[in-house]
């Protein structure tokens, strides 16, 4: 399990690394936040990680308040980028509009 873990953390850090240049020139920034999210979901996906950081933060298991939060705000933005790529825009007014908000809210 902890080779998975470091495996997934590994292609995701390449994959923000490959992205870099396209966000500088101001291209796909959405997806250059997606893949610095998931990277960061990543880093604490790793157990030794989550501990030392958890160790950190008091241990009063804020980490995975936090965790939980990087992991919303990822499909938040993955599901504003596939509407934006597939031309829905009532699918993306239902997330990024009042109802979207609304959902974000109770769901908080």
């Amino acid at each position: 399990m902890e080779t998975l873990e470091w495996a997934t953390l590994l292609v995701c850090c390449a994959a923000l690394l490959l992205r870099v240049p396209d966000a500088v020139r101001g291209r796909n920034r959405t997806v250059f936040g997606i893949l610095g999210l998931a990277t960061l979901c990543s880093v604490l996906a790793v157990s030794d990680l989550y501990a030392a950081i958890d160790a950190v933060l008091g241990g009063w298991d804020l980490t995975s308040l936090i965790l939980r939060y990087l992991v919303f705000a990822t499909v938040l933005l993955v599901g504003l980028r596939v509407t934006t790529g597939l031309a829905a825009a009532e699918a993306h007014q239902l997330i990024a509009g009042g109802i979207g908000r609304w959902a974000l809210a109770a769901w908080l």
